[in-house]
């Protein structure tokens, strides 16, 4: 459309013109060859070319615009351009390039952001008002089936309405054996929890009609779901729904049954999920001497164990953090702190904004180049022990225009700096969706702590790029594109590492002094610490008048 619309604009000029001159030449006798000669030598023929070039060359210009502006942009990855990164920088492009090489960065452009921002998202529920039981038979208006990846035997969802996958997972059909898990891990996406709750109480209540053989089998499957739900998404459950549960439980008719619900029940009240510290298998802690001093700084502690508490620090953010509300994407909502996901988000956030301030505030280059080597050497641990979330806080906040401009700075950092700079570029840069990261990431053993932009981006992408709903049925397919994209990050992140605490340093790595609250304040500190154009003596001379 663009294309056509270009063509019809660039040559309507000499399309009128060509009409022009024939009603000329019909009015006055002429021959089109006579007037052609007489309008050539006139000096209203060099005006209108010049009109007619202006008015061709608009368009033109405008359509080399748009072309390169649609050569730059990556199919998928750049039609989420504004959700990039969220929970990161907005524009990748600006952070310095994976040799670590200073950028010429124009302080009057606007500099990217960092933080995770919250957009809009609606939730809804497709519980069908219509009995289980009673619903019409099965068939490709309600249930499409394919057979498994991993097994050609056994049958996974493709797409289905409520009642028919829930008839499914509770059928003889051989399934796939992932299929529950993505089932209870993703259904908050299309229903919510008391409505998956009355419609399995709906499917084990079997009416007589049915086959008693039949009905046994179908409520054996009922009480396994039952049971994974409570063992593997024990959130999900308020207490009205606890009180609901007991009741079904109460009139179950089955003791044998009865029992293995109160036990799982049991197990989920009593929270015993937390993993024992095996304290021999620890590192000693890295303290200095000064440890219990009130004049205790945190750059008076070892790089390396800064990281490990760090480290510390953030499994306890993302290890409560659950499939279903990454699933279902509640880190995009407003006012959602009461969600791990959230908690986090906030974490990281405050981390860069540190990390950018702890530099900014020092007056003298020297000063902050030897902070910024410090906190590469912390960035660089951190890699090393799998700790990517903090890593890539570091990353960012020196990837910052606010940081990266500071060219006399940058310049002071030692060669080792450099150098330990440079390989982290390569293993953290952005491009290609988190590539370099993602093929780090699995490719270690547990433990390892995401970094959950990256994985936040993917969600994204899944979600804009595949319906919800495939006529009027639910997209399973799309739902197990999500699961897979989350579940290996999570269940690895809950394995904990074998680090000691040690409460001095995380009470630096917990409250954090900010000393710039946005990045306006940042720009205009960056710009009075190391001003545009400043040489190195200029900038030596200006920081003996300000000490």
């Amino acid at each position: 459309q663009v294309a056509t619309m270009s063509i019809f604009l660039y040559y309507w000029p000499d399309c009128f013109m060509c009409a022009f001159v024939f009603h000329v030449c019909a009015y006055f006798d002429f021959s089109c060859m006579d007037f052609i000669r007489c309008y050539a030598k006139s000096i209203l023929a060099q005006y209108i070319r010049v009109v007619v070039l202006f008015l061709n060359l608009l368009p033109l210009v405008r359509l080399i615009i748009l072309c390169t502006a649609f050569a730059t942009f990556d199919s998928l990855d750049e039609d989420l351009l504004e959700h990039l990164l969220l929970p990161g920088i907005h524009d990748v492009s600006s952070i310095l390039e994976p040799e670590g090489r200073e950028l010429d960065i124009d302080e009057t452009i606007e500099q990217p952001q960092y933080d995770f921002q919250p957009l809009a998202h609606q939730e809804q529920d497709v519980g069908q008002s219509i009995s289980i039981w009673d619903d019409a038979p099965e068939s490709e208006q309600n249930l499409v089936l394919k057979p498994s990846e991993t097994d050609p035997k056994t049958f996974t969802v493709k797409s289905g309405t409520f009642n028919k996958i829930i008839t499914f997972l509770t059928s003889e059909v051989p399934k796939d054996l992932q299929i529950r898990s993505v089932f209870l891990a993703t259904y908050l996406s299309y229903c919510s929890a008391d409505t998956l709750l009355e419609k399995l109480i709906e499917r084990y209540n079997a009416p007589e009609s049915v086959d008693a053989s039949e009905a046994k089998a179908v409520q054996l499957r009922v009480v396994l779901i039952f049971k994974a739900w409570m063992e593997g998404n024990p959130e999900h459950f308020s207490d009205q729904q606890l009180e609901r549960l007991r009741q079904f439980i109460s009139n179950l008719g089955n003791e044998k049954l009865a029992k293995n619900l109160r036990t799982a029940m049991a197990k989920m009240q009593s929270n015993t999920t937390e993993q024992l510290l095996d304290v021999s298998q620890c590192p000693s802690p890295i303290v200095p001497k000064n440890i219990f001093s009130t004049t205790l700084a945190l750059t008076d502690v070892e790089p390396e164990e800064v990281a490990r508490q760090l480290t510390l620090i953030d499994h306890g953010y993302v290890a409560p953090i659950t499939l279903s509300e990454l699933i279902t994407m509640q880190w995009i909502k407003q006012d959602t702190q009461k969600f791990a996901s959230s908690r986090y988000n906030k974490r990281f956030n405050i981390f860069v904004q540190w990390c950018i301030g702890s530099v900014l505030k020092l007056r003298k280059y020297k000063e902050r180049a030897e902070k910024l080597a410090w906190l590469i050497t912390v960035a660089h641990h951190l890699f090393k022990i799998k700790s990517y979330s903090s890593c890539y806080a570091v990353y960012f906040a020196l990837s910052h225009g606010s940081v990266a401009r500071l060219t006399h700075t940058l310049s002071a950092l030692p060669k080792h700096s450099r150098a330990m700079w440079r390989d982290l570029c390569h293993s953290l840069k952005p491009s290609c969706g988190f590539s370099s990261y993602r093929a780090e990431f699995h490719s270690n053993k547990p433990p390892r702590i995401p970094f959950l932009g990256a994985h936040y981006q993917e969600l994204i992408q899944i979600d804009s790029s595949f319906p919800d709903f495939v006529e009027d049925m639910i997209n399973f397919e799309k739902r197990k594109l999500q699961f897979e994209a989350v579940d290996e990050v999570l269940r690895y992140a809950n394995v904990g590492y074998s680090f000691l605490p040690v409460h001095q340093i995380q009470t630096f790595l917990q409250n954090f002094d900010i000393p710039f609250a946005d990045d306006e304040a940042m720009y205009r500190q960056s710009q009075k610490i190391e001003p545009k154009g400043i040489t190195a003596s200029e900038l030596v001379e200006q920081e003996k008048m300000l000490s």
